[in-house]
């Protein structure tokens, strides 16, 4: 998984994407030259380059609910993303949870 910094940092400009190493919290852990850089979530926006990385990203998503993935429809995938607090765009969340719920 990948993220895109939005502010500038002394090793990286603003708009340059990185690996994310770690999402703890209100963290996100990039690797900036080797580096372990920590930025809070308004400082990055996640984004998604494969179809893997979508799919394990809907994985990690559908893995914070408690509800069963049984029986979902496109309504429950909506409320569940509008509970979610993460440096993602909607549209991606969406994205990646309905891959990996249908395929």
């Amino acid at each position: 998984m990948k993220a895109r910094i939005k502010i500038n940092y002394a090793e990286a400009t603003k708009g340059q994407i990185f690996e994310v190493v770690e999402i703890n919290g209100k963290r996100v852990t990039v690797n900036i030259n080797g580096r372990n850089v920590d930025f809070g979530f308004s400082e990055v926006q996640i984004v998604s380059l494969t179809t893997s990385d979508i799919f394990n990203l809907g994985s990690e998503l559908l893995m914070m609910g408690s509800k069963p993935l049984q029986g979902w429809r496109e309504n429950d995938v909506n409320n569940f993303i509008a509970q979610i607090n993460l440096p993602i765009t909607k549209s991606l969340m969406r994205k990646s949870i309905n891959h990996f719920i249908w395929g």
